[in-house]
């Protein structure tokens, strides 16, 4: 059906916009970050991820998520500045300062809101189109009638990457 030029040159075509899509920086990602942590109690939970890079040397991260221990569930966004330490082109190391707000559900005690002030420490990897992050979060309970002030969880994150 096609001659051996026109093969030739689909094939080129074809490989030209493959590489310049592999190539591509990624602008934003979208996916899940799976957590475990303890605040005094162990907990886990998901949440929702969504990146977008801020200059060349940043990104803000905002997740919004449900965690769940043996004394509570908790609902909550936080939303992180994040600066590259390491900035490849598939490959990152970061540091980020940011808070949350969110609602605690306790089963036989008062609800109550509260907010945190987060640190945050990770790598990120991108694979094609697909990122996998493994990061570190402290956190401070600020605003709370519950609990202890401290608390840490560790993410890995899958997302989509968007340019």
């Amino acid at each position: 059906m096609f001659g051996t030029a026109t093969k030739i040159i689909i094939l080129a075509g074809l490989l030209s916009i493959s590489c310049s899509i592999s190539a591509q920086e990624y602008t934003k990602a979208v996916g899940v970050r799976g957590v475990f942590g303890y605040d005094h109690y162990q907990y886990a939970g998901a949440e929702f991820s969504f990146q977008k890079d801020v200059k060349k040397i940043g990104r803000a991260e905002y997740d919004f998520g449900w965690y769940a221990s043996n004394q509570w569930d908790a609902l909550k966004f936080t939303g992180i500045r994040q600066w590259k330490i390491i900035n490849k082109s598939k490959f990152h190391f970061y540091g980020g300062v940011g808070g949350g707000a969110g609602y605690v559900m306790f089963p036989y005690a008062e609800n109550d809101f509260f907010a945190t002030i987060n640190l945050n420490l990770g790598v990120d990897y991108t694979a094609g189109f697909i990122q996998f992050a493994l990061d570190w979060r402290p956190e401070w309970t600020v605003i709370n009638n519950f609990g202890n002030q401290l608390g840490y969880d560790i993410g890995f994150a899958i997302r989509f990457a968007i340019p």
